[in-house]
């Protein structure tokens, strides 16, 4: 083989430009669409992560929100339960201490009033017996007893626990009972039984035709004071209806052997009263008064009572009286 036969075949062999450049065309466009390629999934993973970050940190934040939420929730549960249980408990620790102090107080009351009611009786029976000075320490020993029972029916705590059914009743009648005792006692016995002690019964009896009015002025006062404490003490047991309350036995015994002393005591006191202010003014204590006396004879009855067949003319003043009599 000569060497133009070798130049040709090598020229037949060799690879021209544009067909390198095509071979390398193919191979370059596909690194670039595979570059390409990876470059997009690249991106559509990141997005994806992304996307999946936020979406976790989304759901999170929402998790630790309804955490946050509950917990929130059971400790407002737990402290409104700690509130009701607190407030149930100091109730209840508030109505056994004023069970107790009712309790302890309606017991000293009692005694209190069993004491004092008897002691009413036994005063006025040395009034009228004439023990002055008995009937003045009496006087005060019930006064004293009276007041003490009432004091210790009067506080806000008792009257508060008279709103509760049977035993309000009770309570309630209690404080009526020593409120009223104790109106009798300062107000009616220790008055009258002080002015008995200046009292002398011998005064009221005439002298040369003449009474001493001084005894009955001083009466006047003290006895008007005791018709107003016998008839507010009345009206109180009235208000409350106490006469008829279902009481339990100590107690209603105590209210009948009270009224019964009213029921005695009041008409007679009212009487006094009555005389004290009219006698001084009938003896002329304010100067000459005369007074016409009619005698009815009940042979010929009449509307008042008998035809009128005397009469009598009595002039007073300053406690001295004189009169005339004329018969028909």
């Amino acid at each position: 083989m000569t060497a133009s036969d070798d130049h040709r075949d090598g020229d037949a062999n060799a690879v021209t430009p544009q067909e390198a450049a095509d071979e390398r065309g193919p191979s370059v466009s596909s690194r670039s669409s595979s570059s390409l390629g990876s470059h997009s999934s690249s991106r559509t993973e990141s997005s994806r992560s992304g996307s999946g970050s936020r979406s976790g940190s989304s759901s999170g934040v929402r998790s630790r929100s309804r955490s946050s939420s509950r917990s929130r929730s059971a400790r407002r549960k737990r402290r409104n339960r700690r509130i009701v249980w607190w407030t149930v408990g100091t109730l209840a620790v508030v109505v056994l201490l004023s069970l107790g102090w009712v309790g302890v107080r309606a017991f000293l009351a009692k005694n209190e009033l069993e004491a004092a009611v008897p002691l009413a009786s036994q005063a006025q029976a040395q009034v009228v017996a004439h023990e002055v000075e008995a009937a003045v320490a009496t006087s005060e020993t019930l006064a004293d007893h009276a007041s003490r029972a009432a004091a210790l029916t009067s506080d806000p705590v008792w009257r508060g626990m008279e709103i509760i059914p049977w035993a309000g009743d009770n309570l309630r009648g209690m404080r009526v009972l020593a409120a009223a005792t104790d109106r009798v006692a300062t107000g009616a016995v220790l008055p009258l039984a002080k002015a008995s002690a200046t009292l002398d019964l011998g005064a009221f009896a005439p002298v040369d035709g003449r009474i001493d009015l001084q005894p009955i002025i001083d009466l006047q006062e003290p006895v008007r004071a005791a018709s107003a404490a016998f008839q507010q003490a009345d009206q109180m047991i009235a208000t409350e209806h106490l006469d008829s309350a279902d009481l339990i036995g100590p107690l209603a015994d105590a209210r009948d052997k009270f009224t019964g002393l009213l029921d005695e005591a009041a008409p007679l006191v009212t009487a006094v009263d009555k005389a004290s202010q009219l006698v001084p003014a009938m003896l002329g204590v304010d100067g000459p008064r005369e007074i016409l006396l009619l005698f009815q004879n009940n042979a010929e009855l009449r509307s008042t009572g008998g035809i009128p067949g005397a009469l009598a003319l009595l002039r007073t003043e300053g406690g001295a009286f004189r009169s005339s009599f004329r018969k028909r």
